[in-house]
C-alpha cells in the first residue's frame, strides 16, 4: 500500500507540469476555471481549490471527571488544492491539503495539545486514487488509493483518519463496486490505516490517531461488504459486514489492548407514504482483545420522519428518534460489551457530546431525541435535534454517584449560500452557523452549561 501511495503521489505531483503543457497545445480555458481539455485524445484535465475558515468557541467542556471550568476559542483554516486527469473511463485524482489552528483563549488546568500551530503547519495528502469505471460488462467500478468513503448514514464507516477533527476523513483503501442491477449494488473494500501519515510534509509528525499525540502506535485494518438494495421503491434496505483489527485501543500510559472484531448490520428505509418514512439500523459486534477477553457490542437506531407540508417550499420535517450504543460498567476488567465505533470516530452529530468520548470512541449511549429540518429559503436549510442523553451503564469514570443521566443536548445548524459564479462558473461562497448547548446531568461533577458555537465560510473555485 505504501509503495502504491508513493507512486500515485508522484504521478499527481506531475500534474501541475503536465497541465500547462496541454494548455499551451490546446489553448483552451473555460471561464477562468482550471479546466483544460484535449478532445481528440479523449483526455480531460481538471483542477481547483477550496478554502474553509472556522471560528469555534467552546465554553466548559464536559468530559470524564471534569471539574475545572475551561473556555476555548479557536480559529481554523483548511486549504485544499486538487487536480485530476481522465481518459475515457479512467481517472487519476489527487488533493493536497493544509490545516492550521490558532487558539486565542484558553483557561483551565489541562492545556495539553492546545498550542497554536505554526503556519503553514504541514502539507498532507488528502486524496490520491485511481478510478476505473464500467469494467467487466459495465458492471464494475474500481477505486484504488487514498479516498473518502461513507456508507448509509455513516454510523459504521465515515472517517478513516480518526480523531483529528475535520482535518481529514480519508481511507487508504481499495474499493470495488459491483452494479448487480440498475438499483442494487455491492461494495467490497479493504482498508489499511497506519498510525503515522508518511506522506505529510511539515514541522509536525502527527500520529493519525489524534492531533495531540496522546494516543500512538495504533494501526488499523479492515475489510467488508456493503449491499444496497433499491429494487422495492417502498422498502429499500442495506446489509453489511465489516471486519476490523486495531493493534491498540487505549491511551498511552494505560493498558493498550489490541482488538479484532466483526460487525454485522442492516439498515431499513421503508417509505410508508408521501409524508411518512422511517429508518431503522441494527448492528451487532463480536470479537476478542489481544489478552483473550471477549467483545460483544450492539447498536440500534430508529426514527420516523413526517413531512408536515409536502407542497410547501419550506418542506418542514419532524423526526422522533432514538440512538442506542451498548455500554460496559467496568471496561477492561472482563468481557467488553462497549460498542466499537468501527470507522466512525468523529464528532458525528455533536461536538460537545463527542468530546465526552476519548478519541471519539462512541459507546455506552442512549439518546432519545426529536429532530427536524426546514428549508428557510432557496438552498438554505435549518437542522436541529434535542433530547436527554443517558449512559447504558455507569462506567465508573464519573463522580461516583452511579447516575446514568449525562445531560440534555440541543443542536442547531443553519446552512446557506452567499455567492455563486464570482470567479468562474463553479466558484461559490457559502456559510454555516452551528450552535450546541449541553446541560450536564448528575453523571458529571460540573453543573456548568456547556456551549459550542461555530461559524464557517467555505469558498470553492
Amino acid at each position: 500500500m505504501k509503495r502504491l501511495m508513493t507512486t500515485l503521489m508522484m504521478m499527481w505531483v506531475a500534474l501541475p507540469v503536465w497541465v500547462p503543457a496541454q494548455e499551451a497545445a490546446k489553448k483552451e480555458a473555460v471561464n477562468g476555471s482550471a479546466v483544460v481539455k484535449k478532445q481528440d485524445a479523449g483526455l480531460t484535465l481538471d483542477g481547483g481549490a477550496d478554502l474553509r475558515f472556522r471560528d469555534e468557541l467552546k465554553h466548559v467542556l464536559p468530559g470524564t471527571g471534569v471539574k475545572a471550568k475551561k473556555t476555548e476559542n479557536m480559529l481554523r483554516l483548511r486549504s485544499r488544492l486538487w487536480g485530476s486527469a481522465s481518459y475515457d473511463d479512467y481517472t487519476l485524482y489527487g488533493r493536497l491539503a493544509n490545516e492550521f489552528r490558532v487558539y486565542t483563549t484558553r483557561t483551565g488546568k489541562n492545556k495539553a495539545g492546545m498550542s497554536t500551530y505554526d503556519f503553514p503547519d504541514e502539507l498532507y495528502l488528502d486524496s490520491l486514487y485511481f478510478d476505473a469505471k464500467n469494467v467487466v460488462d459495465d458492471r464494475l467500478d474500481l477505486r484504488v488509493g487514498r479516498q473518502e468513503m461513507k456508507f448509509g448514514d455513516g454510523r459504521i464507516i465515515s472517517d478513516g483518519s480518526a480523531a483529528d477533527g475535520a482535518r481529514s476523513a480519508y481511507f487508504d483503501a481499495v474499493k470495488a463496486t459491483v452494479h448487480l442491477t440498475e438499483k442494487t449494488s455491492l461494495d467490497v473494500f479493504g482498508i489499511y490505516m497506519d498510525d503515522y501519515d508518511e506522506t505529510a510534509i511539515g514541522p509536525y509528525d502527527r500520529p493519525m490517531e489524534t492531533i495531540n499525540t496522546t494516543y500512538t502506535d495504533n494501526e488499523e485494518s479492515g475489510a467488508g461488504v456493503y449491499l444496497t438494495v433499491g429494487e422495492m421503491k417502498a422498502f429499500p434496505f442495506e446489509l453489511y459486514y465489516v471486519w476490523k483489527n486495531e493493534t491498540h485501543s487505549h491511551n498511552v500510559g494505560a493498558k493498550k489492548y489490541g482488538r479484532d472484531f466483526h460487525t454485522f448490520g442492516t439498515r431499513l428505509l421503508p417509505r410508508i407514504s408521501e409524508r411518512l418514512s422511517a429508518e431503522v439500523e441494527l448492528a451487532v459486534q463480536t470479537g476478542e482483545t489481544d489478552d483473550g477477553r471477549g467483545l460483544f457490542g450492539y447498536m440500534g437506531y430508529g426514527g420516523v420522519s413526517y413531512v408536515i407540508a409536502p407542497d410547501s417550499p419550506f418542506k418542514p420535517t419532524i423526526t422522533p428518534a432514538i440512538l442506542y450504543l451498548s455500554g460496559d460498567d467496568k471496561p477492561n476488567t472482563g468481557d467488553d460489551n462497549n460498542w466499537n465505533a468501527v470507522f466512525n470516530r468523529t464528532t458525528w452529530f455533536s461536538v460537545l457530546l463527542g468530546d465526552q468520548y476519548k478519541n471519539y470512541r462512541w459507546a455506552n449511549l442512549i439518546y432519545p431525541h426529536l429532530a427536524g429540518s426546514v428549508a428557510v429559503l432557496k438552498n438554505q436549510k435549518l437542522k436541529l435535534h434535542t433530547g436527554p442523553v443517558f449512559c447504558v451503564e455507569d462506567d465508573q469514570s464519573s463522580n461516583g454517584t452511579g447516575d446514568t443521566y449525562k445531560g440534555y443536548l440541543t443542536y442547531a445548524r443553519y446552512e446557506a449560500p452567499l455567492f455563486k459564479g464570482f470567479l468562474g462558473k463553479r466558484s461559490s461562497l457559502s456559510h454555516a452557523v452551528q450552535l450546541e448547548v449541553f446541560e450536564p446531568g448528575d453523571y458529571y461533577e460540573t453543573d456548568e452549561t456547556a456551549v459550542f458555537f461555530r461559524w464557517e465560510v467555505v469558498a470553492k473555485f
